[in-house]
């Protein structure tokens, strides 16, 4: 992944509104699957949590939500 694409991904984005209610609730949901998996990491810390989902949720689904929040849908 270039470093382009990357300072990207991590930038914080504007909060887009969603032009149906399924996809507020879905926008919802995601938003807060990504602060609770931030509120674990920083309060009850890296050992009481499945090293292996983590990685997966921080490298792969996290980033697919963000993309998929950055593109409107």
């Amino acid at each position: 992944m270039n470093e382009d694409r990357q300072r990207a991904r991590f930038t914080p984005r504007a909060r887009q509104n969603a032009s149906r209610l399924h996809d507020r609730e879905n926008l919802d949901a995601e938003r807060r699957a990504i602060r609770t998996t931030r509120n674990i990491a920083a309060h009850a810390g890296y050992r009481s949590m499945d090293d292996s989902l983590f990685w997966v949720a921080i490298t792969r689904r996290v980033p697919e939500i963000l993309d998929r929040i950055q593109a409107g849908g």
